[in-house]
């Protein structure tokens, strides 16, 4: 295998672990507790330049941004979950009240205002420049040859990935992953039997902004830069689409999204051939693509590929199946029905 092929499979590994990550993140939001969250992308971004400006030094080729710690890894990582994490409660605040159509209004609107400002305000992040020459994680102190590196950066990353599915399996299988669920289903039939709806609804938005945090840095550590242009609307769409042919509610569609949708389609469209002039057509056979794809979803399968597993009660099939039998009526009632 030539290197160039090598490093082509790496990217697209990368970018496969990376959008687990997210889907994951967005999963636990969306998926699991019904939070329509448009502004998903804001906290991948917020996790990637707070990743990247932890990494850097105080000063870097003339940018200007705030931070700057030169801190090891994993702690940019952690950080950018960090931050992920607060934006999402920010935003929570904000729109966990709001009815459902109304959260996909308020978050994309959220979305439009975080980009203009980050942009416009160069002290922040260095403007609609972006960061660029954002170290490698233990690039100097392993000291191998580029190649090497990308397979171990591959590995570090899948790692991460695969904490985040095993750490995602555990709450979807728990108490607390049951709950949200009836969350998702009737707020107020959980609000009735005592859960505390919006208290919940936070600690799920914090947890998927952390996860997307989480992505962020790694996107911003592998690429070596981060700009406004990476994280438009249509980036979040991705995530979005991603998990819905995949199969919202279920983490094994969460994976599968990733690897169809981010990767796959992307990939196919790399295959249609270019006609004369027309540059843009393959980005645009792209999105046509993938409106379809969902739109078909949305129609046929709106579960995803990979449907949410219902959670079967076998205590109540046993008692369905076996009555318990009533209590038999002792002699002192029976003498009374007899003499009445």
């Amino acid at each position: 295998m030539s290197i160039a092929t090598q490093y082509y499979l790496i990217t697209l590994a990368m970018y496969f672990f990376i959008y687990v990550i997210l889907e994951l993140g967005y999963n636990m939001q969306f998926g699991l507790t019904g939070i329509i969250n448009i502004a998903v992308y804001v906290c991948v971004a917020f996790g990637g330049y707070v990743g990247a400006t932890v990494t850097m030094g105080p000063s870097n080729f003339g940018q200007s941004y705030i931070l700057g710690m030169n801190l090891p890894f994993p702690l940019p990582v952690i950080a950018g979950g960090i931050a992920g994490a607060v934006v999402s409660a920010t935003v929570g605040v904000i729109v966990i009240r709001l009815r459902d159509q109304y959260q996909a209004i308020v978050t994309l609107v959220i979305a439009q205002m975080a980009y203009l400002f980050v942009g416009n305000y160069q002290p922040l992040f260095n403007g609609f420049l972006g960061l660029a020459n954002v170290p490698h994680p233990l690039d100097t102190t392993l000291n191998l040859s580029t190649l090497r590196y990308q397979y171990v950066f591959l590995g570090i990353t899948a790692a991460f990935a695969v904490l985040a599915f095993l750490f995602m399996q555990r709450v979807s299988h728990s108490p607390l992953g049951r709950v949200l669920r009836s969350i998702r289903e009737d707020q107020e039939v959980a609000a009735v039997f005592g859960k505390n709806v919006i208290r919940l609804q936070m600690l799920s938005f914090v947890v998927g902004g952390f996860l997307a945090g989480v992505g962020g840095a790694f996107i911003a550590e592998y690429l070596g830069t981060i700009s406004p242009s990476i994280w438009s609307t249509s980036e979040a769409f991705i995530v979005i689409a991603a998990l819905l042919v995949g199969g919202t509610g279920n983490n094994y569609g969460a994976v599968l999204g990733a690897l169809v949708l981010p990767v796959g389609i992307y990939e196919l469209t790399q295959l249609i051939p270019s006609f004369g002039s027309a540059t843009d057509l393959i980005d645009a056979a792209r999105w046509i693509l993938i409106g379809l794809l969902v739109c078909a979803f949305l129609w046929f399968r709106p579960e995803g590929l990979l449907a949410e597993r219902k959670t079967k009660y076998r205590a109540l099939r046993n008692v369905a199946k076996n009555p318990v039998p009533l209590p038999e009526e002792s002699e002192p009632m029976q003498h009374e029905k007899m003499l009445s």
